[in-house]
């Protein structure tokens, strides 16, 4: 992975400048964890006080389930692949991880009927159906 590109501490964020940069300075970036590690340092310029995050992601590949990314102040981005074997594991049978991943198909289905629902009510219409 490319290390991410120096930032000025010094130099102090909005949260406009946070949203300009994700949706448009990193579209040439090809790896993830740098953009992940440079949005935290973005939000600890913007006054937000981020000192450890972590980013969980499901992706399916043949070999690994997915994969979480991790940053804490001061040091490296950490990447780890989630090998599919995971689910079978006892601790994580019983954590929220694994409610998640058994309830948000049946929640985003519930959730795009109400909106599909929604979307032709008078109010909706006259909002441009924006949801």
């Amino acid at each position: 992975m490319d290390a991410p590109p120096k930032i000025d501490p010094v130099t102090a964020h909005s949260d406009n400048d946070v949203v300009h940069w994700l949706t448009n300075g990193t579209r040439d970036q090809r790896f993830i964890d740098n953009i992940f590690g440079e949005l935290c340092i973005r939000l600890q310029q913007a006054g937000i006080p981020v000192k450890r995050a972590s980013l969980h992601i499901l992706i399916h590949h043949p070999q690994w389930l997915g994969a979480r990314i991790m940053w804490e102040d001061g040091r490296e981005v950490e990447i780890a692949r989630v090998d599919y074997d995971v689910q079978e594991r006892s601790e994580y049978i019983g954590s929220p991880a694994n409610e998640i991943h058994e309830v948000s198909p049946k929640c985003a289905r519930i959730s795009s009927a109400i909106l599909r629902s929604a979307a032709s009510t008078p109010s909706m219409t006259r909002c441009g159906r924006k949801a």
